[in-house]
């Protein structure tokens, strides 16, 4: 994704800011001029950051849809539920905890034996390259074994796929650390 794309689309704070500079200046102009001109000209900046704002919330990036599916397998874990899990694990999953069904198995596991009642997501890093995406991410587990309850944090480096049916999918997983 262009440099643009990401200022329109993810973060358009720039933007709102070089807008606002723009109808600070034209004020400014029209105060000096106390013109019919100039002061239709105001509207330009503010028209501007309406259709920069529907825009930005039209459309979902490819980093925002990995970072919401992110956001259902967090929730849908601490809930006790795997299902989103499964449904973003790829077929041809691979990585530490391959194949797919190890993964599904080993995270219900760990979510019955850990009894987790919350997980946080930290700051995602998304780099998208043709159709993949490499995501780290730190977690914070919160739960409770043997009668000892803690915050576990753990960083995963995941990468997505975007597959055929036009679903971003994780095809591998690493604990970083």
């Amino acid at each position: 994704m262009s440099a643009i794309e990401r200022l329109l689309f993810e973060q358009p704070l720039y933007v709102y800011l070089a807008l606002a500079l723009g109808e600070l200046i034209l004020a400014a102009v029209w105060y000096e001029r106390r013109s019919r001109r100039a002061l239709a000209l105001l509207a330009i900046p503010l028209v501007l950051a309406g259709v920069v704002f529907a825009v930005e919330r039209i459309v979902r990036t490819d980093r925002e849809v990995i970072r919401a599916a992110s956001y259902r397998i967090a929730h849908g874990l601490a809930a006790g539920d795997t299902e989103p899990l499964a449904a973003h694990l790829s077929d041809d999953f691979g990585g530490s905890f391959a194949p797919r069904r190890r993964a599904l198995q080993e995270a219900r596991e760990a979510v019955r034996r850990y009894s987790v009642t919350a997980v946080e997501l930290g700051k995602m890093n998304v780099t998208l390259d043709d159709g993949r995406a490499e995501m780290t991410v730190t977690t914070t587990i919160a739960g409770e074994a043997a009668g000892m309850a803690g915050r576990y944090r753990i960083t995963w480096r995941l990468t997505w796929a975007h597959e055929p049916d036009g679903v971003w999918r994780i095809v591998a997983a690493e604990r970083v650390r």
